[in-house]
């Protein structure tokens, strides 16, 4: 038979073996805010990687344009072409349908297939962009869904073909997106930058069709990475030079 002694002593100690409501509340609101704050800084970091990415991505894709207008403004070719009307249009076209329109040559064919060295390029500035089929490794895709969202865009148009036909279409990649003015300037034999091209006719009164500028300026202004300007030298640029 247990004493008066022992038995208060059993019930202040199974008074004492567990935890009351409010602390185990109190101890469930501690670990919630503490496993908040754990989510909140995992968050913010995976953000801050995701805006890091998408920074990288585009000074990438940045640097990959620039390096393609260039090798494309380097290597233009003194070689006029038809049209799918049958018109032959000059080597270099500036401010008609496109923003400017060239051959080029230096175009690589490593597996020696039976087609020409030379390619059509055109550059156009276009409110919507579709990508086409054709995957080119110096031009950055674009996702269908932000077609609207990201534009206008500068977009480089590549035509499998030089002389055309009606079935012909081109290949189309963007160069930059968010455009806000984009301008060719070319400078002509007689030391004047004009933004048409062939800026004179001949002695005959007749377009001179394989005609090239002495340089070519090229300027592009966007949201991201502001002005872009280009300069490509095809001659020698005379050091007077009206602006």
């Amino acid at each position: 038979m247990s004493s008066p002694l022992m038995s208060k002593q059993l019930k202040k100690s199974a008074s004492q073996s567990g935890f009351t409501l409010i602390e185990v509340v109190i101890a469930i609101s501690i670990f919630a805010l503490l496993g908040l704050g754990c989510y909140q800084v995992v968050s913010g970091l995976a953000e801050a990687q995701d805006v890091i990415a998408d920074h990288v991505d585009g000074v990438r894709d940045y640097a990959r344009s620039l390096r393609l207008i260039e090798k494309d403004l380097e290597q233009l070719a003194a070689r006029e072409i038809y049209d799918e009307n049958g018109e032959r249009l000059p080597a270099l076209e500036a401010g008609e349908d496109y923003l400017i329109e060239f051959t080029r040559h230096g175009v690589s064919n490593p597996l020696l297939d039976k087609r020409s060295e030379l390619q059509r390029i055109a550059y156009i500035v276009e409110e919507e962009f579709v990508e086409s089929e054709d995957e080119d490794e110096e031009s950055f895709s674009v996702n269908e869904e932000e077609t609207e969202e990201n534009g206008p865009y500068l977009v480089r148009y590549v035509w499998p073909v030089l002389d055309r036909g009606y079935d012909i279409e081109p290949f189309k990649h963007v160069l930059f997106e968010h455009v806000t003015r984009a301008e060719v300037e070319l400078l002509s034999a007689e030391n004047e930058w004009d933004t048409y091209w062939p800026a004179s006719l001949d002695d005959d009164g007749n377009q001179p069709l394989k005609t090239l500028p002495v340089a070519i300026r090229l300027t592009v202004e966007t949201e991201e990475f502001g002005t872009i300007e280009r300069l490509v030298q095809m001659g020698d640029i005379p050091e007077e030079v009206d602006e």
